[in-house]
């Protein structure tokens, strides 16, 4: 059984732990797309697949757990491939929704580079809707936000979609 001494520095434990959670404030996601480099010919689709997330529901602060699939077609500038994940996470460690976690993810990257286009896909449990009120442990939610040619392209459009894995796991 658990006594008062295993409470002792929980309350100590729950703010460092909340300081983590919500670490993406500290943070200009766009900093990691700071360093670009030239294009040099490179106008076919760059999709980075699978991308982690892990982020607190602003409404309930319960996790959110799931898969981005960002991809973008080069203007005249790329980024490492590895800024991407960062951004992203970045912009997961904030109390979010994920609909506007979707929208903030291509519309910073779009800013940023300004390619012909980008899209993102994401695809996460929410905890909130796991473990309490609805209690619907299955479910997942999945999100899409598109610019420039993904949106204005339906043939990329498509193929940016048709690429994501629907039987992957969402988590982990």
């Amino acid at each position: 059984t658990l006594d008062a001494s295993h409470f002792y520095d929980t309350p100590h434990r729950i703010a460092k732990a909340y300081v983590e959670y919500a670490r993406g404030l500290e943070v200009d996601p766009a900093t990691f797309l700071e360093k670009q480099f030239p294009a040099a010919g490179a106008d076919e689709m760059v999709h980075v697949r699978s991308i982690r997330i892990i982020s607190r529901c602003a409404h309930h602060f319960e996790p959110i757990m799931g898969k981005a699939h960002f991809a973008y077609i080069p203007n005249e500038e790329i980024v490492g491939l590895s800024k991407i994940p960062r951004m992203i996470d970045a912009l997961a460690h904030r109390f979010q929704v994920q609909e506007l976690l979707t929208q903030q993810i291509v519309d910073i990257f779009q800013k940023e580079l300004n390619p012909k286009g980008c899209a993102v896909h994401l695809r996460c449990y929410h905890f909130c809707m796991m473990a309490r009120g609805v209690q619907e442990p299955q479910s997942f939610t999945e999100t899409t936000a598109l610019r420039g040619v993904f949106k204005s392209q339906e043939q990329t459009r498509i193929e940016f979609l048709s690429a994501i894995d629907r039987n992957e796991r969402v988590f982990p």
